[in-house]
């Protein structure tokens, strides 16, 4: 047929490819068409001007069949021969239909005709599990009932003493108000999935009804089976009813986890083809049938995120849109494939033309959005890094509670990984060697970085801290964090500054929507004076769950898992007092300041090489961490609380300039405000507002009464003498308290003044003071 093609066609001429000629559906002058043959015998057609198949086809007087091979006629189909009756029979052991098993391989389902004879069909019949009677006993007696693909494996297991029961028709047709409907609540369950994609589904559509229904359903992937292997070949290859009872034994029980749910082995990999026997319309909901029969194993889509997973065989990546695209075009020529294996011409024909149109970038953008709500598909975020005990590295996941390493599993639903393999013999001396020095020879402080890093490893937060390194100079502390947040990879983020400082403007962060599934959070901050935000600190080291979205896109919830590590050369400011902030605050010192001599500049490269022992190093931490706590040390709580005390204005005013020993003693509310104001400005300090000093002062145990003229009085504190009469100076600044304007518009009030004047206009003033003796009070 291709010789006969190229004789009906003009100006033909050999390519590289195949042959060009002119197109016989226009008037063609530039040999527009393209034509080739596979090696399969399909013939290629296309018009670079745009002629559709069809027309071209026509054109030749030909038909769309006649673009590929003849059908090789199959041997007649022998007489079929029954070879297996499966009565199912209602509750009281009637029979309801039988499903029959014939040779050649295929089945079919009869019903009694009252007459003695059959009906080859089930309309009108109610379905029932097969040997509902025995399951029906079983659960009353508490015997656990197991669930293979077909009745040939219920009988085999019948055989072996057990209970079992399947539906008819195969895979993917079990229905909760069929059969499911029969299972009272605690009954137990193992479903014995064939070793195929379409087992697996099915298992997993029996667990998930079952499940609902309260039964204690397990799941068990037989080990060893070979591909579309079910449990009677299991047994067929030697294996015993004992190895079976042992193998469920060892299996958890399922929960439910919004009807995803977890099988104990790994699913078998995807196909890339489907079967001759699966029927699709030809419309853009079954192609995305199609795509999600093909891949269905292997792609996810979350609503939320607006985002396509894919598995990569370690991980559920998150796709930017190439990979489902690719899978896409891929299942569009699966449909040429499928048209292939059609024998009536009419409907090969609708098959190719179909898959002609499926081309085109619209319908391939169709069946994408039509795959992202199939059975199986959909994915919520609530399932994705679930289990905050499992660290996913690149040879497998890491059981924290135990160290163990396991292969990795679709099921866990991990999209993070760290990008270093797990070797639990591997060692890392210069690492060590390196923390030893920045601690200052204090294997204290060492062991408790290692603990405070092993608990990192976890999705945990349960100590509630946020770890601040403080040094100044060069000491290692971004060293540190950098090898930290290189071995954790996408569990770990290094975060602006800012996020963690507070500012005036909101507004949409993506930094807060990143932080999901992060455990590890790395900042720098050596501008001094920025002031810590608070509430948002206590919202990511608590166990509550937060709100964020990223730009344009919904809200979503999820509860914090990071640890937070502030490395800085200033300490941030705390305004806060209150045990709420202030309980989550650990310092770390860092006290050794390398000079330029003393710095290895190949340091990071060396540490590098010791990367699988750095991460056994994480998880001996994780270990220590869960067996004995973390154990803050004397010296992280000594610094912690210099640290307090650093941040608090109101108590470091009293101390300085105010007498509070003296029982009877008193300060006028007025004065005592625009003496501490001062004292915070000549001390390079934000003061706090009047209100806060007042709740600063009752807290600290003073208190606040109304004296004559109406003025109020802070009893038990008196300003210094000293400080009154000038003698004793603020520092920075030399000479005295700088004397207000007494004028009408400001009355001597010192906020007043100053939200008047600037700080810089009013550091001046206080500067200059003491060119003129006439401005002192």
């Amino acid at each position: 047929m291709y010789q006969d093609i190229l004789q009906k066609l003009s100006g033909v001429k050999k390519c590289q490819d195949g042959f060009i000629a002119q197109c016989p559906a226009h008037d063609d002058q530039r040999q527009s068409l393209s034509i080739n043959q596979t090696n399969d015998g399909k013939i290629l057609m296309k018009c670079h001007a745009g002629c559709a198949i069809q027309d071209i086809v026509s054109s030749l007087g030909l038909k769309m069949k006649d673009l590929f091979p003849p059908r090789e006629e199959k041997p007649s189909k022998l007489k079929r021969q029954i070879v297996a009756e499966y009565n199912y029979l209602d509750a009281n052991g009637k029979l309801v239909f039988q499903a029959i098993r014939f040779s050649p391989k295929s089945f079919s389902q009869r019903q009694p005709n009252g007459q003695g004879g059959w009906n080859w069909n089930l309309k009108g019949v109610e379905l029932v599990p097969y040997k509902l009677p025995e399951i029906l006993e079983a659960m009353k007696n508490g015997e656990v009932i197991y669930i293979p693909e077909g009745e040939k494996d219920v009988d085999r297991l019948v055989s072996l003493g057990l209970t079992a029961t399947c539906n008819s028709s195969g895979a993917g047709k079990w229905r909760d108000k069929y059969h499911s409907k029969y299972f009272v609540s605690g009954a137990k369950v193992v479903v014995l999935p064939d070793n195929d994609p379409q087992g697996q589904k099915h298992a997993q559509e029996i667990a998930a009804q079952l499940v609902k229904r309260g039964c204690k359903v397990k799941i068990l992937k037989l080990p060893d089976l070979p591909p579309k292997g079910d449990v009677s070949d299991w047994l067929n290859a030697g294996h015993s009813k004992d190895e079976l009872l042992k193998l469920v034994k060892k299996t958890e029980m399922l929960q439910e986890t919004d009807l995803e749910l977890k099988i104990n082995q790994e699913p078998i990999t995807n196909k890339k083809y489907y079967s001759s026997s699966q029927v699709f319309s030809l419309t853009d909901i079954g192609n995305g049938e199609r795509l999600a029969n093909l891949f269905g194993n292997d792609i996810r889509y979350c609503f939320k995120w607006r985002k396509w997973l894919i598995w990569n065989g370690k991980q559920w990546e998150v796709d930017d849109g190439d990979k489902i695209q690719a899978l896409a075009k891929h299942t569009v020529r699966q449909i040429y494939k499928e048209a292939s294996n059609v024998k009536d011409d009419e409907r090969r024909e609708k098959i190719v033309e179909w898959g002609l149109r499926s081309e085109s970038s619209q319908k391939v953008k169709a069946m994408i959005e039509r795959a992202c709500s199939e059975p199986g598909i959909p994915i919520k975020t609530e399932s994705l890094d679930s289990n905050k005990w499992l660290l996913n590295v690149l040879n497998g996941t890491i059981d924290l509670k135990t160290g163990e390493l396991k292969p990795h599993q679709r099921t866990d639903y991990m999209t993070k990984i760290a990008p270093v393999e797990y070797d639990p013999n591997a060692v890392c001396p210069i690492w060590l060697n390196f923390l030893y020095e920045i601690m200052n020879g204090n294997q204290i402080l060492v062991d408790f970085l290692q603990k405070a890093i092993g608990y990192s490893a976890t999705g945990d937060t349960s100590e509630q801290i946020i770890f601040f390194l403080y040094g100044v100079g060069a000491n290692g502390k971004s060293t540190f964090l950098n090898v930290i947040s290189d071995i954790f990879g996408d569990y770990a983020m290094n975060a602006p500054t800012d996020m963690l400082m507070k500012k005036k403007s909101g507004g949409v962060s993506n930094d807060i929507a990143r932080l999901r599934g992060t455990r590890f959070i790395s900042a720098v901050e050596s501008e001094e004076g920025r002031q810590l935000a608070e509430v948002l600190i206590k919202q990511l080291t608590g166990e509550d769950k937060i709100a964020a979205r990223f730009l344009f896109q919904e809200y979503f919830e999820f509860k914090p898992e990071g640890k937070i590590f502030l490395a800085t050369n200033a300490k941030p400011v705390i305004k806060g007092d209150d045990y709420g902030i202030w309980r989550r605050v650990r310092l770390v010192p860092f006290e050794v300041i390398f000079t330029h001599e003393k710095q290895d500049k190949k340091l990071p490269e060396k540490l590098k090489a010791e990367y699988p022992g750095i991460l056994k190093w994480v998880i001996d931490g994780c270990l220590e961490w869960q067996k004995s706590g973390l154990e803050i040390p004397e010296k992280v709580l000594t610094a912690t609380e210099e640290y307090r005390k650093e941040m608090d204005s109101v108590a470091n005013f009293l101390e300085e300039c105010c007498n509070t020993s003296i029982k009877d003693a008193k300060a006028a509310s007025g004065e005592l405000y625009n003496l501490y104001t001062t004292w915070c400005y000549a001390n390079d300090e934000e003061p706090l507002t009047q209100k806060k000093v007042a709740k600063r002062l009752e807290k600290m145990g003073f208190m606040k009464e109304r004296g004559t003229g109406g003025r109020y009085y802070w009893h038990g504190l008196g300003i210094l003498t000293s400080i009154k009469d000038g003698s004793e100076p603020f520092e920075p600044f030399e000479g005295k308290m700088v004397y207000l304007p007494r004028d009408t518009k400001y009355k001597g009030n010192y906020a007043d003044y100053r939200s008047n004047h600037s700080k810089g206009s009013l550091k001046q003033e206080i500067l200059s003071a003491n060119d003129d003796e006439d401005r002192w009070e």
